[in-house]
């Protein structure tokens, strides 16, 4: 009787561990690039600046959507505010995303290639 309260219990507490999505692991580990603008040229680094920053924009979004895809169907309320649960992982990695786009818009008003690139390189580590 022993063995079954205790086979209970760990079955009970191993269908609450979910560990999160790899994908959503190295999303919430990453650490969005604060750098400082470099004097550039005005008139190459508009063109460069511009394409980087949809390039970003574009991978940023296409890696949320598919998080929301994979991960956020039929997902009660209740997860969303569970820290222990893989709805809240993701919900997490929704927001880095979100800030990381939201660096790419201020390094693009400022015109920093530089911050431009980093972003560029920190979103490709995650697509790899």
């Amino acid at each position: 009787m022993r063995t079954l309260y205790l086979l209970l219990i760990v079955g009970i507490l191993s269908g609450c561990n979910t560990s999160p999505p790899e994908k959503v692991v190295k999303i919430n580990k990453m650490v969005i690039p604060v750098v400082q603008a470099q004097p550039e040229s005005k008139s190459s680094s508009d063109s460069a600046s511009l394409s980087l920053y949809q390039d970003n924009k574009q991978q940023i979004e296409n890696v949320a959507s598919s998080l929301k895809n994979e991960y956020l169907h039929e997902v009660k309320p209740r997860e969303m505010f569970d820290v222990h649960s893989q709805a809240y992982q993701v919900y997490a990695s929704l927001t880095k995303l979100e800030q990381m786009q939201q660096m790419n818009n201020f390094y693009y008003k400022e015109h920093n290639q530089t911050g431009l690139l980093s972003i560029n390189q920190s979103v490709n580590s995650l697509i790899e």
